[in-house]
């Protein structure tokens, strides 16, 4: 399976239990129940959070993809890890600083 998909599904699924948290477990509330509770806990922050987490996504998948060759270079392994670190840096700024 493509590492891509996991990787989607993954955040798929935890956009849909943050949503379940933010309606209070009822799936037929309001959509604006959810955007509520996106800017109630993470502000202004919450488009700068989900821009960093698809780079982290597409950076991981990369890298992923990069491993799975039979002859991959190291430069570029390294590259592609360093982004991924740069990443996970910003989410965790973007997490501390501006919430």
């Amino acid at each position: 399976m493509n590492t891509a998909y996991i990787c989607l599904a993954f955040a798929a699924g935890l956009f849909c239990v943050l949503l379940a948290d933010a309606w209070g477990g009822q799936f037929l509330g309001s959509v604006r129940g959810g955007a509520d509770w996106l800017v109630l806990n993470l502000g202004y922050s919450a488009p700068l959070f989900c821009i960093a987490l698809l780079f982290v996504i597409h950076s991981m998948a990369s890298l992923l993809k990069e491993l799975g060759k039979d002859e991959c270079s190291s430069s570029r392994t390294f590259h592609l890890e360093h982004r991924v670190d740069i990443g996970i840096s910003l989410l965790f700024g973007i997490g501390v600083l501006f919430t």
